[in-house]
């Protein structure tokens, strides 16, 4: 683990007649949990120890309460099915989840939306947003576990709970293909602040979302650079 964590922070250092190599901020390799989780560096490491305490999902230690636990008909199918008296498994990503984020971002991408076309937010719907063309949706899986894929015209739903209620389209298919402001690709080319978990000095880097402008330490003249580079981004 060091020996990898050096080759991303320093390189190799030359021996002999091999020449040095630099460091590897992008390394990639195979590697069990831990491994990635050191290597992520501000991510991973247990609930105890880090908000993010894991490198593939988006859930945090604030978001949900550990330490809490049900009990009888309350548990998941498997605490149940392996006769543990307590269950503190919390359902993730779940239909009623994912039905709340989808509508979260419905509701971003049509404010969004909104200000572009400088229209009244009162005065859009969803559908305002939906192409007028065909495309494919998702229908649910196949017997063999394949992905089902069915063309559809999303602009036909006339009002938002047809969309927020509706049974014959998942609420995915509305959002997939509308791209919010800060999605754009002349906006990501020019934004000069990035989220880059895998930079070198992220607390000190005037170009990464992770600068620590709050160190009692700070370089002011980093600080104002960063102040610069992030009104720049707010106006774009």
């Amino acid at each position: 683990m060091k020996t990898s964590l050096a080759i991303v922070k320093e390189g190799i250092p030359a021996d002999g007649e091999e020449p040095a190599f630099p460091p590897q901020p992008n390394m990639m390799g195979t590697g069990d949990l831990a491994y990635q989780q050191k290597v992520a560096g501000d991510i991973g490491g247990g609930c105890k120890a880090k908000n993010h305490f894991y490198t593939h999902c988006a859930c945090t230690s604030t978001q949900y309460d550990l330490l809490s636990y049900v009990t009888g008909e309350l548990r998941c199918p498997r605490c149940i099915r392996d006769h543990w008296l307590t269950c503190a498994h919390q359902p993730v990503n779940n239909q009623k989840e994912l039905h709340r984020k989808g509508l979260c971002l419905l509701d971003l991408l049509l404010e969004d939306f909104a200000k572009r076309e400088k229209r009244d937010l009162d005065n859009v719907a969803y559908h305002d947003m939906m192409s007028s063309e065909e495309v494919q949706c998702y229908g649910g899986y196949d017997s063999e576990s394949r992905k089902i894929m069915e063309p559809r015209f999303l602009h036909d739903a006339k009002i938002n709970d047809e969309i927020i209620n509706g049974d014959n389209v998942h609420l995915y298919n509305y959002v997939r293909d509308i791209l919010h402001t800060e999605e754009e690709p002349s906006i990501i080319e020019a934004t000069k602040i990035k989220y880059d978990q895998n930079a070198m000095n992220k607390s000190t880097d005037t170009t990464n979302i992770n600068f620590d402008f709050q160190a009692p330490d700070v370089d002011t003249l980093k600080l104002d650079l960063f102040t610069s580079n992030l009104s720049q981004d707010l106006r774009l």
